[in-house]
């Protein structure tokens, strides 16, 4: 991740406290995050609909039960997200530091809000859907938002992608470059055709039946093997080649996924992804997949996915294969189709996301899943006695009246192989507050800048946070009340796109009267970005204290002229 790697660098933060505080109480370093974390607890982003499909916001925690291997949980977290809210960015007045006239007020710029990655799996699309899912990406891209909206262009093998931007002819152009990539066998030119799923029967699963079968089909082959004996060895080697070709495809592209998700998350703002794919199976890899979804939840970037196969034709009608379809094999492709849709759902329905399969609609399919759910419900538990074994836990989201709804959620999660590391699971928490443009209102947190110019065309932009010690929750030591407090103020363009970030701590150890004192009064951060040239930016700051684990965060749009 970007963030507290950069905003470790260069810190230039500075603490202003009262003048009757005894410098003793407090003190002010760089370390690393040492936050307490509640550890163990499993999110679940749930959407809701109705018949019509729309999204359902007027439901409660009582209306939700959550079951764990099949033992009903309490569930420790509700929360109800509406899209949009929280890509609505304040104005933030800068004062000229010189004393001059402050520059005329001005309407609140419009800032980017909302951010789209579309991740074309040119791994497993065959060539003509994915000219097709082109075309209709194309035309959606017509319709974006250039001002809230930001677009990114991805494929899962990596290659020629086009980073967020409002530019229609780069992403244009990206389109233009996309071509299939994939290596694996094309049932209307290898002969014998095995699938990936039926390679993973006959490697893995031993299925002495599917290896009959492919034998079948090698002797039906236009250039059969000689022998009975030959075409074992042949289809043992094709077997073993094609799975191979999968299972890297396969976690090619699982590990794009997982970068495009830690790249999303940089963005200050609603974050989606798009995935455009034919779908994909993983016979080996479940818990990469799962370690996707939990990503994508702690990053609250949702995956919706659209299948670009259209309507789904059985494989048994192609009567340009070379050789003779064998019922297993036919049966095991249509098994493999299945799976691959299944996939796609399983990313959408556990990050809280939208799937759209089985309708040649592409221009629709890609309207539906260019925008996240209008009301996301966000619940989460702490697993009780949850053991460190590593192994799947099966997840059932309910409603307590289901009629006329229905509900999507992730399907289940892995119990961790080693107890959670508390400092880099505070890391994480801090960060993901960074990147987000929510309004968090643990403790009162106010910002207000100035800018001084440094020549005709940068300024030294100055920031100082005001926070408010009411409420927060000391540990009594040694006749001293004692906190610490990370502050992170970050710099964002107004394309969304980190620029800087500053990282202080602040220790505290008051005496009874000076805590009395400077309850109400709070503290006061401040902080510098130096070489800032005129434009909007988007400031964002996050605070959050050690004893009471309570976070504060506050953003704004600013324009230096």
């Amino acid at each position: 991740m970007i963030a507290l790697k950069i905003l470790g660098a260069a810190c230039a933060v500075s603490l202003l406290l009262p003048a009757q505080t005894d410098t003793a109480e407090t003190a002010t370093h760089e370390a690393p995050v040492t936050f307490q974390s509640r550890v163990n607890l499993v999110p679940l982003p749930v959407v809701v609909r109705d018949k019509k499909s729309n999204a359902v916001g007027n439901l409660t925690k009582d209306d939700f039960q959550i079951f764990d291997n099949g033992k009903l949980q309490v569930i420790s977290r509700f929360s109800i997200e509406k899209s949009g809210a929280a890509g609505e960015t304040k104005t933030i007045s800068v004062e000229r530091a010189d004393g001059s006239a402050p520059p005329p007020a001005a309407a609140a710029p419009a800032i980017a809000g909302h951010f789209a990655a579309y991740v074309f799996d040119d791994l497993h699309f065959n060539t003509g859907d994915l000219m097709r899912s082109r075309q209709a990406a194309l035309k959606h891209f017509d319709t974006l938002d250039n001002a809230t909206s930001r677009a990114a262009v991805y494929t899962t093998s990596g290659v020629s992608p086009e980073d967020f931007t409002s530019d229609r002819k780069k992403l244009e152009a990206a389109l233009n470059r996309l071509t299939t990539r994939s290596r694996a066998q094309t049932p209307n030119s290898d002969c014998p055709y095995l699938s990936y799923y039926a390679a993973d029967q006959i490697v893995n699963k031993s299925d002495d039946a599917a290896f009959q079968a492919a034998i079948a089909q090698s002797m039906a082959c236009p250039l059969p093997p000689p022998t009975v004996s030959a075409a074992q060895g042949v289809v043992r080697a094709t077997a073993s080649q094609v799975l191979s070709i999968g299972d890297n495809e396969t976690h090619t592209t699982i590990t794009a996924l997982k970068a495009m998700v830690r790249r999303i998350a940089a963005m200050p703002g609603q974050r989606t992804l798009v995935l455009v794919s034919p779908g994909f199976i993983f016979p080996t890899q479940q818990e990469e997949v799962s370690e996707l979804i939990d990503l994508a939840i702690r990053n609250n970037v949702v995956i919706n996915s659209v299948d670009g196969r259209g309507l789904y034709v059985d494989s048994q009608f192609d009567a340009s294969r070379p050789g003779a379809t064998v019922p297993l094999l036919a049966d095991y492709e249509r098994e493999e189709s299945r799976e691959s849709g299944d996939t796609l759902s399983l990313l959408a329905d556990g990050t809280g996301g939208t799937a759209f399969a089985n309708n040649n609609d592409l221009a629709e399919a890609f309207r539906r899943t260019g925008s996240q759910p209008e009301f996301t419900y966000m619940l989460g538990f702490s697993p009780q006695n949850l053991k460190n074994d590593g192994k799947f836990h099966s997840i059932k989201v309910k409603l307590k009246d289901s009629t006329g709804l229905t509900l999507q959620a992730r399907r289940g999660y892995f119990a961790p192989k080693r107890s959670v590391d508390a400092q880099e699971k505070a890391k994480q928490d801090i960060e993901d507050a960074l990147f987000s443009r929510e309004e968090m209102t643990d403790f009162p947190l106010s910002i207000n800048t100035q800018f001084f110019k440094t020549s005709d065309t940068t300024a030294k932009l100055s920031i100082v946070a005001r926070i408010g010690l009411k409420g927060f929750r000391f540990r009594k030591a040694d006749g001293r009340n004692n906190d610490r407090v990370t502050i992170v103020t970050g710099l964002f363009d107004r394309d969304g796109n980190y620029l800087s970030g500053k990282e202080t701590i602040v220790d505290l150890h008051f005496h009874d009267e000076t805590l009395a004192k400077h309850a109400s009064n709070g503290m006061s951060i401040r902080a510098s970005f130096d070489d800032i040239k005129p434009g909007v930016y988007v400031l964002r700051l996050v605070a959050r204290d050690t004893e009471g684990q309570m976070i504060s965060a506050a953003n704004g749009a600013i324009e230096v002229p």
